[in-house]
């Protein structure tokens, strides 16, 4: 086992995957340079893996009781195109905030760019609709706005 990787036997076993996450998180220290601790991860794998939404909710709330004990945060991505859209809305019910990430052709730019928008954030409504464009050039972010 390599420092800082963990490996998971079985992907569809909630509390593992939870588990790897918590070990992983042990070995990145709060810093300087390091402002906060958490995970980034895909959650249309682990339902695309795991097949059952129940196992998959049981796997969200963990994950939130963990970011809570840990003080950490996690960031998740959905394809919300390749799932039911009533189950994408019970899983954006759970969450603390939305952002929608899209692709957006701009005629000032050969190639497209990107837009985040903040759909929901709890507690703070006034922040839902604000956009920020950008672009990957060379390596690095160039913000657009």
């Amino acid at each position: 086992q390599d420092i800082g990787i963990e490996k998971i036997a079985d992907i569809t076993d909630p509390h593992e995957v939870n588990e790897a996450i918590r070990r992983s998180l042990l070995h990145v220290q709060k810093g300087p340079t390091v402002g906060i601790r958490g995970a980034v991860m895909s959650l249309s794998s682990v339902i695309n893996t795991v097949g059952n939404d129940k196992m998959v909710f049981s796997f969200l709330q963990n994950r939130r009781a963990m970011d809570k004990i840990e003080n950490s945060t996690t960031l998740i991505s959905l394809n919300a195109d390749a799932h039911d859209p009533m189950f994408v809305r019970a899983i954006e019910h759970m969450t603390d905030g939305i952002l929608s990430v899209t692709r957006v052709d701009d005629p000032n730019f050969q190639d497209p760019i990107q837009q985040v928008e903040i759909v929901m954030i709890k507690g703070k409504a006034e922040l839902a609709g604000r956009k920020k464009r950008f672009r990957f050039l060379g390596g690095r972010i160039e913000d657009l706005d």
